[in-house]
């Protein structure tokens, strides 16, 4: 539902067991635990990178959240 920040969004790709991924069903995902051997600091570059080149939307002030854009759907389906 696009309504989560880049730090929860780490948690799930490097398959951290904390209690706000587990009360929202995020262990499930198939992309839980898909980078774990990736470092938090890596991956927040990536992120920030991805949202330099249009790839992925930063939206929000206080709390910003992630959002997927067209861009977002071409490259995760290989275009």
């Amino acid at each position: 539902k696009e309504s989560f920040g880049i730090a929860h969004v780490i948690d799930v790709l490097r398959g951290a067991d904390t209690a706000n991924v587990r009360a929202r069903g995020h262990h499930e995902l198939t992309t839980y635990g898909l980078l774990k051997s990736v470092p938090k600091t890596d991956l927040r570059d990536w992120i920030y990178q991805l949202i330099g080149q249009g790839v992925l939307v930063q939206a929000g002030d206080e709390y910003p959240v992630l959002k997927l854009c067209p861009a977002s759907w071409d490259v995760m389906s290989g275009r």
